[in-house]
């Protein structure tokens, strides 16, 4: 006779169910207060075109953290003179020149980007920063930098006999800061990309500048203050 040995009862089979994965809510970014004289940019991100623009001799590449918003600052030092003249008649504009730089703020974080030793003044009707915080020129002005709809800033610091533009295009998460310099006189008319241009005063860029799709604002930091009700060579601004 075969005996059979008995072992202990098997355990009753427990199904564990797998816990479904919860969706990860995506990191908020940080959402910097802006200051109250600041002007919130509206403009399309279709600024490629500005990539086939020269780069200047200092191009160069700036990475900025993410951030909900990115304030722009264009920022003017005091003037001074570049060479000391006996007679205030003999002195001319040219000899007076300001520390001029571009500063990007975003997430706490800032980069300050130099433009020169400037000379001249911003011209309100030659900026964005006026047009943003509501001002508009009178039935016989215009405003003076291009109105391709990618530009996102535009700046200027000028006399009567030429200035040093700068702009800045948004294309996708990027902003091309493009320069330029002209000089009074004839105009051959022509083109670079979408904008007008007059020959021989051409953009090149200076800076690229990875700000992500943050929100943009503007402002101008002319040594401590700057009012678009300024009248510049006769022309004056009209707030609504």
């Amino acid at each position: 006779m075969l005996l059979a040995a008995c072992g202990p009862a098997p355990l009753p089979r427990v199904e564990i169910e797998t816990p479904i994965p919860r969706p990860v809510a995506p990191a908020s970014l940080p959402i910097d207060l802006v200051p109250a004289d600041a002007a919130p940019i509206r403009s399309r991100a279709s600024g490629d075109w500005a990539r086939a623009f020269p780069p200047a001799k200092t191009f160069r590449v700036y990475e900025m953290p993410r951030a909900a918003r990115v304030l722009l600052t264009w920022r003017i030092g005091f003037a001074h003179a570049v060479k000391e003249i006996a007679d205030d008649h003999e002195d001319y504009p040219g000899n007076h020149v300001a520390e001029t730089s571009l500063v990007v703020r975003a997430a706490g974080a800032e980069q300050t980007l130099s433009l020169g030793e400037l000379v001249g003044s911003p011209g309100p009707s030659s900026i964005t920063y006026c047009k943003n915080r509501g001002w508009r020129v009178d039935a016989d002005g215009c405003w003076a930098f291009p109105k391709e709809p990618s530009v996102a800033s535009a700046f200027e610091m000028s006399i009567m006999q030429g200035s040093d533009d700068f702009i800045l295009v948004r294309d996708g998460g990027t902003l091309h800061l493009l320069h330029r310099e002209t000089s009074d006189g004839s105009c051959d008319e022509g083109k670079q990309g979408p904008l007008d241009i007059c020959e021989g005063f051409e953009w090149s860029r200076l800076a690229e500048i990875h700000v992500g799709g943050a929100d943009l604002f503007e402002r101008i930091d002319d040594a401590g203050g700057f009012d678009c009700a300024i009248e510049h060579w006769g022309e004056r601004l009209v707030f609504p």
